[in-house]
Parts: structure tokens; C-alpha cells; sequence
């Protein structure tokens, strides 16, 4: 996952909102999965569809 973040970070020209929201919505997801009070999944899908 980081690796994919730092790839959309380090590509050639303006950053890609779209990109970045991608990776962080996969981080959240499946960081969901591990710390379930905080309702991360949630979180990323209204990130997601903003």
C-alpha cells in the first residue's frame, strides 16, 4: 500500500487528486479490517464519493 502512495506521489507532473484518494480509500479499507472502533471504512467512502 505505501509503495502505491509513493508511487502517485513521485509521478511526473501535477499530483492526481483522484489517484491519491484511491490509495488512501484502499488504506482506510483494509485498515478497517484491523482497528474496528474507528469506522475507517466509513470514512473512505465518504472521501471517496467527495
Amino acid at each position: 500500500m505505501a509503495l502505491h502512495l509513493l508511487q502517485t506521489a513521485l509521478k511526473d507532473g501535477d499530483l492526481s487528486e483522484e489517484d491519491l484518494k484511491r490509495n488512501l480509500f484502499s488504506i482506510l479499507t483494509i485498515s478497517d479490517q484491523f482497528i474496528q472502533d474507528l469506522d475507517l471504512k466509513t470514512f473512505a467512502r465518504k472521501l471517496y464519493s467527495s
